[in-house]
Parts: C-alpha cells; sequence; structure tokens
C-alpha cells in the first residue's frame, strides 16, 4: 500500500476538507518542484482523485529515472570505452613500435656479420615475435653462419 493509499483514509472525514487540500498544496509547492517535476495538481482535484493521478505520475517518474539512468550508463560505457581503447591502442602501438625496431637491429647485425641478406631471410625475421627476435639477436653473437642463428 503506498503513502497515497493511506493518506486517503485518513483524511475522508468532511471535516478534513482544509486538510486534504493543505496536503494537495505541499505536493504541488514543495514535492514536485523538489523532484524537478512541474506542479501540475489542478485546484479542482480531490485527494481521492490525487491518489490515482499521484500512481500514474510515480510511474511515469520511475519510467523517466530508469531512462535517465540509462542514458548516463550509457555514456559511462562511452567514455571508459574510449580510454579503455586508447590506453589498449597505445599500448600494442608501443609494442609493435618495440618489435619493429628489435627486427631492424637484428637485421642490421646479420647484414654486418654474413653480409647482404636474401628476401626470404629479411621476411622470416619481419614476420617474427619479439620473444623469438630476442632470441636470435643473442644468437648473432656466437653464429658461426646464417643459418645458426635460426636454429632451435
Amino acid at each position: 500500500m503506498g503513502g497515497a493509499d493511506r493518506l486517503v483514509p485518513l483524511l475522508s472525514g468532511e471535516e478534513d476538507g482544509p486538510l486534504r487540500r493543505a496536503v494537495l498544496v505541499w505536493f504541488d509547492h514543495v514535492l514536485l518542484p523538489r523532484s524537478g517535476r512541474k506542479p501540475s495538481i489542478p485546484r479542482a482535484v480531490g485527494l481521492e482523485d490525487f491518489r490515482a493521478m499521484l500512481e500514474k505520475r510515480v510511474e511515469e517518474w520511475n519510467r523517466e529515472l530508469r531512462e535517465e539512468g540509462r542514458l548516463v550508463g550509457l555514456k559511462e560505457g562511452r567514455r571508459v570505452g574510449v580510454r579503455e581503447g586508447r590506453q589498449e591502442g597505445l599500448q600494442k602501438g608501443l609494442q609493435k613500435g618495440l618489435q619493429n625496431g628489435e627486427a631492424l637491429l637484428l637485421l642490421r647485425q646479420l647484414e654486418r656479420k654474413f653480409g647482404q641478406l636474401d628476401p626470404r631471410t629479411r621476411q622470416k625475421v619481419a614476420g617474427a615475435d619479439a620473444e623469438r627476435l630476442l632470441a636470435w639477436g643473442e644468437r648473432v653473437l656466437t653464429a658461426e653462419q646464417l643459418e645458426d642463428v635460426f636454429q632451435h
């Protein structure tokens, strides 16, 4: 049972007329404006009629609040998603840049030690992950031949 349902029987006597009107005025001028709603109770509405009107309004307000909450949630979700996407993109970009740098260094070391490289070797280095590039880079120091660098 809602507040309006409990209030109507309490103020149902004939002598309660001015108090019923005062409650309506309070709803119209205090409660409704605090909730961000425009006062909208017609002067001729009685407390019994107001109960049905209030129930309908509360349902509307709940729908509006849910929609506002949904929109705020979507906006926050987008903001967080964009921030995380930027962070992930930056991290991937840095990782790819480091990997490219490692590949370039390895190619220069190989050319310096073994001379000009064939396209197949260049592709192999370009397609390797960071861990493999580091392992090959260490092997360059002790390798006698180019093939020694790439052996597992």
